[in-house]
């Protein structure tokens, strides 16, 4: 996953009202996700805070870092920045009601049962989904990129393509020409 095999925190004591952290984390392979390869080459910045609240303790976690991967559109590389903040409570209680589930929270809590707080918490897993939530789904390299022909794959934004001007012409759809490759072929 990272460079490190976990990623542990202090939890603060009853007496203690906060506690500060922070890291950088490099990645140790590209990471594959939402049919996109992601490229992290720079460590990114984790930093956050814990606090408690009788049995339960808030994390606010932090991720800043860029990332390289490819417009959804038109396949040129581009590099995109992140920086996201995700909210977790671990409760060790079952029987409470968490501030995420009160009706009139405006912050919501990703909630984390866990059997017991100790001193410390590993929060790996946390670190890892947050980062796969902060990379882009549907990365563009501009909002108005026209993407690639969908007949010969060359690039809209560097000249004009005349092969879906003629099929329309022709009426014809890409299954319609392999249907001629076909019939020629017989």
């Amino acid at each position: 996953m990272f460079g490190i095999d976990s990623f542990v925190v202090t939890v603060p004591s009853a007496e203690e009202h906060e506690i500060r952290f922070s890291a950088e984390i490099s990645v140790a392979n590209d990471i594959s996700c939402y049919g996109l390869e992601y490229v992290l080459d720079e460590p990114v910045n984790v930093s956050g805070s814990l606090s408690r609240q009788e049995k339960d303790v808030f994390l606010s976690l932090s991720l800043k870092g860029e990332v390289q991967t490819c417009c959804t559109r038109c396949l040129d590389p581009l590099r995109i920045a992140f920086d996201e903040v995700f909210l977790y409570l671990f409760s060790a209680s079952q029987d409470i009601e968490h501030p995420s589930e009160q009706e009139d929270s405006d912050v919501e809590y990703l909630i984390v049962d866990v059997p017991s707080l100790e001193q410390t918490l590993d929060i790996t897993e946390q670190v890892w989904e947050s980062l796969i939530l902060s990379l882009p789904q549907n990365p563009k390299c501009r909002e108005e990129c026209p993407g690639l022909c969908p007949f010969c794959g060359k690039k809209l934004e560097s000249r004009r393509c005349d092969c879906a001007a003629s099929l329309q012409d022709e009426k014809q759809t890409g299954f319609s020409v392999l249907k001629g490759m076909l019939t020629d072929e017989s």
